[in-house]
């Protein structure tokens, strides 16, 4: 009681000494430390809630928020991204062994060789690229800060580094008949 005859409407409960805090991207406040627990795999807690999962939806939301032409950069980006990791993990399992290195690009290409990969695969990049000329040629000014500049140069470049490379594999290996595994690019 405080003076006067009234109640603490603010006291909150001792907190128990083994309360889990983190970071929670879930909880209403995600740059806060609060006590709870979460449903990811370890423990569980009120992440089960219908409100909770709404407030997850909203928070994924984040991500396709602006007009479909953003919604496209983005999405064609995460295509490539994916495509760009396994390319560079594949690569890096030669440290290890050769023949991981080799059994990981036939798994690899039975996706990415595939008419559907193919297809998505093209689509993104031609998208993605197509976008980012679009959105630069949008401008009325070529005023931008030093890190959007380093990013769309890089973004400009990166394409006509890769022409090489795609013509020494891809190209050789369809209109040529080239065997195109690591072997032949390492020699």
């Amino acid at each position: 009681m405080l003076r006067g005859g009234q109640a603490n409407v603010n006291f909150a409960p001792p907190q128990p000494p083994f309360a889990f805090y983190h970071f929670c991207p879930l909880s209403p406040a995600p740059r806060t430390r609060k006590p709870h627990t979460c449903l990811d795999g370890l423990h569980d807690g009120p992440h089960s809630s219908p409100r909770h999962s709404r407030q997850a939806g909203r928070q994924l939301g984040v991500l396709w928020r602006g007009s479909w032409t953003t919604r496209i950069r983005i999405a064609s980006g995460l295509v490539l991204f994916v495509f760009a990791l396994f390319h560079f993990l594949n690569i890096g399992l030669g440290l290890f062994s050769s023949q991981a290195m080799e059994q990981a690009q036939t798994w690899r290409q039975v996706f990415t060789r595939s008419l559907p990969g193919e297809v998505i695969l093209y689509a993104a990049m031609m998208a993605h690229v197509g976008l980012a000329i679009a959105r630069l040629a949008g401008r009325r000014t070529l005023r931008m800060p030093l890190w959007e500049a380093v990013q769309i140069s890089l973004g400009l470049l990166v394409p006509l580094l890769m022409i090489k490379h795609i013509v020494h594999t891809r190209v050789a290996h369809q209109v040529f008949g080239v065997n195109d595994d690591f072997g032949y690019i390492s020699v």
